[in-house]
């Protein structure tokens, strides 16, 4: 009921029924020295279950974090993994056009210097 307008009514008396209290006057003070974030109990004391329903809201909001944490970090190592291949493809295809070009010029060289080392004899036969 907070921020209810219809409490400063002068036509509704709940005004003045919220204004005074039944409850003794020790729970009263001891609620209002409380954080907003503790819970407020009438009979102070331990109370286990309340305590653990209390917990399951941090609980579940920690896991719901850990959820969006895990999905943004597989998010950013799949983009991640995705410019690594990219980037080891172009490398690997790059290299193996180099080498692959280096090979035929070293194998035709050697084939020249072979050729030549041999001083083959030329078919007679056989025009030029």
């Amino acid at each position: 009921m907070n921020g209810s307008v219809f409490i400063a009514s002068n036509e509704w008396p709940l005004l003045d029924k919220m204004s005074h209290t039944n409850f003794p006057p020790e729970p009263i003070a001891r609620l209002n020295k409380m954080p907003d974030t503790d819970i407020a109990w009438f009979n102070a004391g331990r109370h286990p279950a309340q305590g653990i329903i209390a917990n399951s809201s941090s609980t579940e909001q920690a896991i719901a974090g850990g959820a969006i944490h895990t999905t943004s970090s597989l998010s950013k190592a799949g983009s991640s993994t995705d410019v690594a291949i990219s980037v080891a493809q172009d490398g690997t295809g790059n290299a193996l056009q180099k080498s692959y070009r280096h090979t035929k010029h070293t194998l035709g060289t050697s084939a020249r210097h072979v050729g030549k080392a041999l001083h083959p004899q030329q078919n007679p036969e056989k025009p030029q």
